[in-house]
């Protein structure tokens, strides 16, 4: 397993969280992080960072 950062900014805050994704290759966490984006509405922008 690798650990991949998903970097998020959500609408209401300049603040960034980071999501710690464990995927065993880049195309898995990339499902994971695109999953995630599209479940919720109030992400305004959001990096994945292979790690």
């Amino acid at each position: 397993m690798k650990v991949f950062e998903m970097i998020i900014v959500y609408d209401n805050s300049e603040k960034e969280f980071v999501l710690k994704i464990f995927a065993k290759n880049f195309s898995a966490a990339m499902e994971k992080y695109l999953r995630i984006k599209k479940e919720d509405p109030l992400i305004k922008t959001a990096y994945l960072v292979a790690g």
